[in-house]
């Protein structure tokens, strides 16, 4: 976070007011940023809008997600593509193989993730997700978050990348 953005935040929380972060990544990772800036106080939206939590307490508002079913789907899609699927259960993420573009993901959110068959975890303990994610070229990232868009359209599943 900008300097100017953590002031202003600061400034706006000392007044009553309560400080709304919105992110598409994973709880802890974003929690620690926030730690880390001393904006620790108010609600975190994480997982695109799947959870909501209020940082004073800990506690999770709102935890929606993937049913399994959808998230296994989605997963078969992305593997048939050719890109790197990995999935969030809770604040924890799984993928099939390691590679240098998990790699790169866990350096940039800074967090490390498990390998497993993620299919087969999610399917086995009847699990909902958080988040799917998929690695690799950008082109090809696009094209299937395109893709999914069409697929899921008006269900209220919305797929970006970047």
């Amino acid at each position: 976070m900008r300097p100017k953005t953590i002031l202003i935040a600061k400034r706006y929380t000392e007044q009553g007011g309560i400080f709304v972060v919105c992110s598409g990544r994973e709880t802890t990772s974003i929690t620690r940023i926030l730690r880390e800036s001393n904006l620790d106080k108010g609600l975190l939206v994480s997982f695109q809008g799947a959870r909501i939590t209020d940082l004073n307490t800990g506690e999770n508002i709102f935890d929606g997600g993937l049913d399994g079913k959808v998230a296994i789907d989605i997963l078969n899609s992305v593997e048939y593509s050719g890109l790197t699927p990995l999935a969030y259960v809770g604040n924890t993420f799984f993928y099939n193989e390691f590679n240098p573009y998990v790699e790169r993901y866990e350096k940039a959110v800074r967090l490390k993730g498990f390998v497993t068959d993620v299919k087969e975890y999610i399917r086995e303990n009847k699990l909902k997700t958080s988040k799917i994610c998929w690695l690799g070229e950008d082109k090809t990232v696009n094209e299937v978050a395109d893709q999914m868009n069409e697929k899921y359209k008006g269900s209220g599943v919305k797929f970006n990348s970047g």
